[in-house]
């Protein structure tokens, strides 16, 4: 690696960094407003408003907070997945500056609301004022973020070619490898605590039914996550076998005789539908990053792609099984 190209990574991780911190904005507007008014609001809120600043819509208080949240909350995590994983900066700045965009308007919406609901005698006598200008507040994080991030690009790895390893008659071979990535622990650990922040803020409004199904799928979303953090590859005369080392979930199975060839290539989350345990179009896929992997041609089906350490020694060994 060059001189260049160490301070070009190291200026974008600084960038980075700051892009992070700027993506849970939205989400701490979200929780500060619902905990600060959450006491004064009642079990209806002001949600749509008519040109003149009057409300013409309502919805469910902590219900639509339910689902505001939910949103912002994928959205911060998918910035997270995106500047940590995607190599294109130029995608990066993209994706991200719209997430930031769409989350904070999300968020100050719900917000302005509450403010506007709160300070109201009944949700129908509520005024919209100078609350609607909070919402021009979004813009700047978006375009911040769009800044923030370089748009220039690493360079891809090259792929490499890769011969079966030789075999003799009556040889068996097996090849176990383990992959895996923090960033999934740590997405899955962040949707649990949302979990239980979420199931605090609507045990203070007394809205139990609410609390256990947005606690519960949370946390179920969060161990799913979590369970992709590890995982463990085998091949050998059965065929190929994933699954969780966490958990010891089986995460997919392709036999010995449905593998029609093997490949290692530079595995590109956005042609396999993003990040973790993906069914695209494209075929099934664990995908970490862009990073190098093996991909599976099946007779009986789309290919599978696996990211995993010493690919390479993967689909030798996959390769001569199915040579043999």
């Amino acid at each position: 690696m060059t001189d260049n190209e160490t301070t070009g990574r190291s200026i974008f991780g600084a960038r980075r960094a700051l892009a992070l911190a700027v993506t849970v904005l939205p989400l701490v507007i979200l929780l500060a407003a619902a905990l600060a008014l959450g006491p004064t609001l009642g079990p209806t809120l002001a949600s749509h408003w008519s040109s003149l600043g009057f409300p013409d819509g309502y919805s469910g208080t902590w219900s639509s907070f339910v689902v505001v949240a939910a949103i912002v909350v994928a959205l911060t995590v998918g910035s997270w997945v995106v500047l940590f994983r995607v190599r294109s900066r130029g995608i990066a700045r993209i994706w991200v500056g719209m997430s930031v965009l769409v989350a904070a308007i999300l968020a100050l919406a719900w917000a302005v609301s509450a403010g506007a609901t709160a300070s109201a005698s009944q949700p129908k006598h509520a005024e919209l004022g100078w609350g609607l200008l909070a919402l021009v507040a979004a813009v700047p994080l978006g375009a911040v973020v769009f800044w923030i991030i370089d748009g220039s690009s690493v360079p891809d790895r090259s792929e490499r070619s890769v011969a079966p390893m030789p075999l003799r008659p009556g040889d068996r071979v097996a090849w176990i490898g383990r992959s895996g990535s923090v960033l999934f622990l740590w997405v899955g650990v962040v949707l649990m605590i949302g979990g239980v922040v979420l199931a605090l803020v609507l045990s203070v409004a007394n809205e139990a039914g609410e609390v256990w199904i947005a606690g519960a799928v949370t946390i179920i979303a969060g161990l799913a996550v979590i369970s992709l953090a590890d995982v463990t590859l085998s091949i050998d005369g059965r065929g190929l076998r994933l699954v969780s080392s966490l958990f010891r979930v089986p995460l997919f199975r392709i036999p010995l005789a449905d593998v029609s060839g093997v490949a290692v290539e530079t595995i590109d989350p956005l042609r396999w539908g993003g990040w973790g345990l993906r069914f695209s179009g494209s075929g099934r896929a664990y995908v970490t990053g862009r990073a190098e992997g093996l991909v599976v041609g099946r007779t009986n089906g789309a290919p599978t792609a696996i990211t995993i350490p010493h690919a390479s020694d993967a689909a030798s060994v996959l390769e001569a099984l199915i040579r043999r």
